[in-house]
């Protein structure tokens, strides 16, 4: 059985999902969604799917099994409702809105839809974490420091 995925968003972190992706078994990436044409064309030429501007028009014509949403913070609301309200699994690039009310919204219609979710706030399952919070349970913290270890992401938005 092949899992159709409709992937939201052409930037740097959907290429990277859509990377993932392609790279498992019983999985196909079958459409990319960007209002830029150049940065959906150049992902979706790589993968053998079709390019949409539209998430209504994709999620109507390709027909897919789940939503990956990668797009840009302002971005988030219409591409997860449009997927919950066909029912379909979602999984959420952080953050899931720039807003608390779009957050509340999309949460209201998970529930509603009934449908596996997933967000990519994946550092919360970090090893470290629960020793921390044994640490700071009765001590609240008073300063904290922290540093990036990656590339720091030349986004244009």
């Amino acid at each position: 059985m092949t899992t159709r995925v409709l992937l939201v968003g052409a930037g740097g972190v959907g290429r990277r999902h859509a990377e993932v992706l392609s790279g498992f078994d019983g999985v196909e990436v079958t459409g990319v969604v960007d209002p830029v044409p150049g940065a959906a064309e150049a992902l979706a030429a790589g993968l053998g799917a079709p390019t949409y501007a539209d998430v209504e028009d994709a999620l109507d014509r390709d027909c897919p099994d789940a939503v990956y949403v990668c797009v840009p913070p302002f971005a988030h609301g219409a591409p997860e409702r449009a997927a919950l309200d066909r029912g379909l699994p979602i999984f959420v690039e952080k953050p899931v809105g720039l807003d608390l009310s779009v957050a509340e919204d999309i949460g209201r219609r998970v529930e509603k839809a009934g449908v596996v979710t997933g967000t990519g706030y994946h550092w919360r399952c970090l090893d470290v974490l629960p020793r921390a919070r044994a640490l700071l349970a009765d001590r609240p913290a008073v300063s904290a420091a922290g540093y990036w270890l990656d590339k720091r992401p030349p986004v244009a938005w």
